[in-house]
């Protein structure tokens, strides 16, 4: 229940900050529920719309909370009553006293089991419409706009990327959309160019991008309405945001980096790096109507998962600095447990009399309770963790210290091994590993991107895209990841602007 309301306190907390004048600090984060994958818009007085899924994990509820800016809790906190269920993030729009929640669904018992659904309220939130349907991409990315519509990109879908413009003034789109890659079916995000042009990127199962533009004749829903695609090259995770300063493309590289592009009218620009490292999967990008660009995203350090901020007026300079910090467990003051510790591999906090320690799986012989696998978080939990079945425990090694690479003498000046160097039988079962070079070989060069449980359900995670008979299912859990997925966090809009 924690990490799920983490992903709402650090929502409001990006929010409070992008909607602060330059140079103020960021306000106290503050929990307005528990759920997933939150979309927000903004009014010009600062007040925050927010919708969001819940917990359930068979059929989902639909959540809104109505924010004024330095308010300490929602004005508003309703459940909209919405027709099946969803696992994609709701987009928010707002116009005065109307307020729209578009959320795409699935399960329905009507003729379609699968729609784009359009809830209304004409009083700020306080009440909405029983809603009705405006389309059927399942989607996560989606931009206002050209006019008094949404359009949305898909992710991972069979029939490839489909992009669908939908209307928001009470008619449908019904099931016209444009496929515009079959090739490249992941992470669609769309921005617009100008108000009346909008632009896709999307990528393949390598992270390899493309790009295709409204030819501004023809339908939106019609893929001979596009420009042919233009490669991009390497761009993980994309994501883009436009507004006054023009139109920028966030990614991620193959070094770990977080770099912005801003798109020249032809292609888009090298890219200025924004963060040296960053989870891209958990990164956004927001331009404000003052045409401010405002990212956010998460990374992993020693003493816990960070939420980062970054902002710049044109995409070339930007000042950076750190939201939040969800601190690792056993870092925390005055927590401690019985047995064996976590291990300190760099020597680092370190107390006098302490045993040296070595990672090894399996358990310890009279601890098998305490070698029980435990959430982890991120790479620096070398406590008890779960990895493909395995527990790993904390074993002392006396007059030896794990370091890591190199031999060191110990107090006895007998010679310490690095961690995974020791020869001959050990009191488990399982390989020794000698050195610490690769086991087996990989398919490329370069370093592994994160955690394969950190990704989305997209690209390396299987073979292909899902069959739509596959997709959606009833009874589908949300299942608990290693670590506080980063994945709902933070998505500051432009005012007007859902994401």
């Amino acid at each position: 229940m924690r990490r799920s309301a983490l992903a709402i306190v650090c929502l409001v907390a990006a929010l409070v900050l992008c909607l602060a004048p330059a140079g103020a600090g960021a306000a106290t984060p503050l929990t307005i529920g528990t759920g997933h994958k939150p979309g927000v818009a903004v009014d010009g007085a600062g007040t925050a719309y927010i919708a969001w899924f819940g917990l359930e994990s068979n059929i989902t509820s639909l959540h809104f909370c109505r924010l004024a800016r330095g308010a300490g809790a929602c004005e508003v906190s309703t459940t909209i009553a919405a027709p099946g269920t969803t696992l994609s993030r709701p987009f928010v729009t707002v116009d005065g006293s109307t307020v729209r929640v578009v959320s795409y669904r699935y399960g329905l018992t009507g003729a379609r089991f699968d729609e784009i659904w359009e809830f209304t309220s004409t009083d700020r939130g306080a009440t909405f419409d029983a809603g009705h349907a405006i389309g059927i991409a399942p989607f996560d990315e989606a931009v206002r706009g050209p006019g008094d519509t949404l359009t949305v990109a898909t992710n991972a879908e069979s029939t490839g990327l489909a992009v669908q413009n939908v209307p928001l003034d009470g008619t449908t789109a019904g099931d016209a959309q444009a496929i515009l890659s079959t090739d490249h079916p992941y992470v669609g995000t769309v921005g617009l160019v100008n108000a009346s042009t909008p632009l896709v990127v999307f990528d393949d199962g390598s992270s390899l991008a493309q790009f295709r533009r409204y030819s501004g004749a023809g339908s939106l829903n019609d893929p001979a309405s596009w420009t042919p695609p233009v490669d991009l090259g390497y761009a993980d995770y994309p994501r883009l945001a436009g507004g006054p300063s023009g139109l920028f493309l966030l990614a991620g590289t193959l070094d770990n980096a977080l770099v912005v592009r801003k798109y020249n009218g032809t292609t888009f620009n090298a890219g200025v790096t924004v963060s040296a490292a960053g989870e891209d999967a958990q990164a956004h990008l927001t331009e404000d109507p003052g045409g401010r660009l405002h990212a956010v995203f998460g990374r992993g350090t020693a003493d816990g998962l960070q939420l980062a901020y970054a902002t710049s007026d044109d995409g070339v300079t930007w000042q950076s600095g750190v939201l939040l910090t969800q601190e690792h467990p056993r870092r925390r003051p005055g927590r401690h447990q019985p047995g064996p510790r976590a291990a300190d591999l760099g020597g680092e906090g370190r107390r006098p009399g302490d045993a040296d320690r070595r990672l090894l799986p399996g358990p310890l012989r009279g601890q098998a309770e305490a070698a029980q696998p435990q959430p982890g978080h991120g790479d620096a939990d070398h406590g008890h963790r779960a990895q493909g079945g395995v527990a790993i425990a904390v074993r002392a090694v006396g007059g030896r210290e794990c370091r890591g690479g190199e031999e060191e003498e110990g107090p006895e000046g007998v010679a310490r091994q690095a961690m995974g160097q020791r020869q001959g039988q050990v009191p488990h079962h399982g390989q020794v590993q000698r050195r610490h070079g690769p086991r087996d070989r990989v398919a490329h060069a370069g370093s592994l991107r994160r955690d394969a449980d950190q990704s989305d359900a997209r690209k390396r995670a299987r073979a292909g895209p899902q069959a739509p008979q596959d997709r959606h299912r009833e009874g589908r859990a949300q299942l608990p990841g290693p670590r506080p997925a980063l994945d709902e966090l933070c998505h500051g809009p432009a005012a007007g602007r859902g994401r």
